[in-house]
């Protein structure tokens, strides 16, 4: 057990697996099928951090047969698994182990470039079958999970995917009949956020009003171009340049202008 605590991917796994489950430690019991996840995983860290968090329900030996299992569909040689394919059979094994609701939010939030908050995810996301006071539960799920990352910002709590999940979780959403809906509300939260940003210009909420469109940068970006992109939905695009007009002219960004 010494021994392969020496190695940074089990090392990684111990700790997300005792943060998950605190009675959780590293012991001659268990070892080898800690070592051998790790090695399953060829020491990715994302792959190692979502089979961590299965450690709660879990023990060693179960996540590695578990694991296996999901591995061996993904390929006809699961010894020589190329690294891409043991990382998309995780996320799509945490996506199974998922409640309904968290896959739900998971592709709904998919549209969110470079993060989001929780009231960006109510008012994108909700709805009946996702009522927007569940939003919250949902997403302490999915950090649970390490599904999201979230981070603390100067005033609220900021959550993200990291790149691979955001993308599995895109392609679940353009399987279903709901892309262009969520796409379109993910537009319509940051046409109304650019909105409210001309009209606080020149009045005690600029400063506040320029942070935040700073910090949304790259979800504006998107729904600009998602707009521009999409037959119908140009003039939206525009109504969300014309709106950060002096944004583009006074706060540094004319060439993005």
């Amino acid at each position: 057990a010494a021994e392969v605590r020496a190695f940074d991917g089990v090392r990684l796994l111990v700790a997300r697996a005792m943060a998950a489950s605190p009675s959780f430690d590293l012991d001659q019991s268990n070892f080898r099928e800690v070592a051998a996840v790790c090695s399953r995983l060829e020491g990715w860290p994302l792959a190692i951090e979502l089979a961590a968090s299965q450690l709660r329900s879990l023990t060693p030996a179960q996540l590695l047969e578990t694991l296996d299992d999901r591995l061996a569909l993904c390929s006809k040689d699961p010894a020589t698994i190329a690294r891409h394919t043991s990382l998309r059979a995780v996320i799509g094994w945490s996506w199974e182990l998922c409640e309904p609701a968290a896959r739900t939010l998971w592709q709904r939030a998919s549209p969110f470039a470079d993060g989001f908050d929780l009231d960006a995810a109510r008012q994108v996301c909700s709805d009946e079958r996702l009522p927007s006071e569940e939003i919250w539960r949902v997403m302490d799920s999915l950090v649970s999970n390490s599904i999201l990352v979230a981070t603390r910002g100067p005033s609220s709590l900021r959550f993200r995917f990291l790149e691979t999940v955001r993308q599995f979780g895109r392609e679940q959403l353009d399987l279903s009949a709901e892309r262009v809906h969520y796409d379109r509300r993910h537009r319509d939260y940051f046409r109304s956020m650019t909105a409210d940003a001309a009209r606080a210009w020149d009045t005690a909420e600029q400063t506040a009003s320029i942070r935040k469109i700073r910090a949304e940068k790259a979800n504006i970006t998107r729904a600009l171009g998602w707009s521009l992109a999409t037959p119908g939905e140009e003039e939206a695009g525009l109504e969300i340049a014309a709106h950060l007009r002096y944004h583009w002219a006074i706060d540094g960004s004319i060439r993005d202008g």
